[in-house]
Order: structure tokens, then sequence, then C-alpha cells
């Protein structure tokens, strides 16, 4: 067993690069106890052998408002990966993608164009191992009072400042929020993860189960 110490600083998501060093995403407890001395840094690169290599990404880059620690100390509102040669952050609230590259730890940022799912809200993260990012989303309207479940492939092109959600075919589906989803056995609920180059998912038929998929290739950009 390896351990470290992060001090004052809550790691509240993990995840492991190829070199074995640590990313976690987390924020310094001093922003609930003092916050004009805390370490604004959200995202941390830890060595077992070094300790503490880098601190990146600002909370004040993400979000001003009173709320802002909530994009980095809630898991359902944000997401940690590490891939291959680059980590990657997603901001569901914020609505922010980032990448690092984890050679030089240089980092790039996208604003993201959220899809018209009424209220949507991320409720799931994933990179493959061929380097392919997904994101699940699931909205309420509260005027018609029904639900809206969707997979999208994130497109995210170096040198642009806004990334597209692209919908993936047969997975967007909308149904009253108190009756039945249609096709039980094959509608989409949620993304739960990446196994190599396929896609964990939770269908609306699978019960405690779930289920691996392939996503085939998609449009550069939306229809």
């Amino acid at each position: 067993m390896q351990s470290l110490h992060t001090g004052r600083f809550l790691p509240r998501q993990v995840c492991e690069a190829t070199d074995g060093t640590v990313w976690t995403l987390g924020y310094d407890l001093d922003l609930c106890d003092s916050p004009d001395d805390a370490d604004r840094n959200v995202v941390r690169h830890y060595s077992f052998e070094k300790g503490l290599l880098e601190r990146l990404v600002v909370l004040d880059s993400i979000s001003k408002s009173s709320d802002a620690i909530l994009n980095a100390s809630s898991p359902g509102k944000s997401f940690l990966r590490c891939g291959k040669d680059r980590v990657s952050v997603f901001f569901g609230s914020a609505a922010q993608y980032i990448e690092v590259d984890a050679s030089n730890g240089k980092l790039a940022r996208w604003n993201i164009a959220l899809p018209p799912i009424a209220g949507g809200k991320a409720n799931g993260f994933a990179v493959t191992e061929e380097g392919r990012i997904f994101v699940s989303l699931y909205g309420v309207s509260e005027a018609d009072n029904t639900v809206t479940y969707g997979l999208y492939e994130l497109k995210a092109k170096a040198g642009t400042s806004v990334a597209t959600l692209i919908p993936v075919n047969g997975t967007i589906t909308t149904h009253d929020r108190n009756g039945i989803p249609p096709a039980p056995e094959e509608s989409f609920d949620r993304l739960l993860g990446a196994d190599r180059d396929e896609l964990v998912v939770h269908r609306h038929g699978d019960g405690w189960g779930i289920s691996w998929a392939k996503v085939s290739a998609s449009p550069s950009s939306p229809d």
C-alpha cells in the first residue's frame, strides 16, 4: 500500500495516469473557513514518491458564483478521468470541459454548447481508450411533466473555444415522469463509464444490471 498526505486539500475524485501518478479533483478546506487564504486550484497532480507535483484550474475560472465550490465538491456536478495522454475534467453545471496534457501539464479549455434538453443536467461522463468523450444528460420539463434522457459525444477541437455535444442516435427519449419509459429493454438511462473502447451504461430495462455498448462514429457537428 502507498499513501500520501494531502494536507487541507480534500480530494473528491481521483484517477491514476499511465505513469503511475495520481490526479485529483477537489478543494482546499480553507475555502470554507478562510477563503482569502485558501489555495483556489481544484485540480492537483501527485506522485507517491515526490508528493505534490502541480496545482491547476483556479476555481474562479470555472464560476464566480457564491456556490462555485460545488463545482469541485459534488461528484454529480463534475467528473475527472485519466486517459493515455491526457486528463479530462468536465464541469457539468458550469458547462466547461478542460483537458490537461499529461506530458507537460498544458491546459486547454472549452465552453460547451448544451443541447436543448429542458433543465439538462449531466449525470455521466466517460473517455474511451481511443480518446472519444461521452456525456449523458437528463432534463425535466415541469410544463408538460416529462423527463428526457440522452447520450452525447463531446467534440472539442484544438484552437476553438466552444465544444459541441453530438447526440448519439437512438438514445434520446422523452416520456411522462409518472409513466413507464418507452421500450424499457433498450431505452437509454445514464452513462456509467468506459471499459476500453466500449461504454458502460444503464438502460431502463436493466434493473440492477448494466450494459456494454459500442458507439459508431459520430458526425463532426450536429445536424
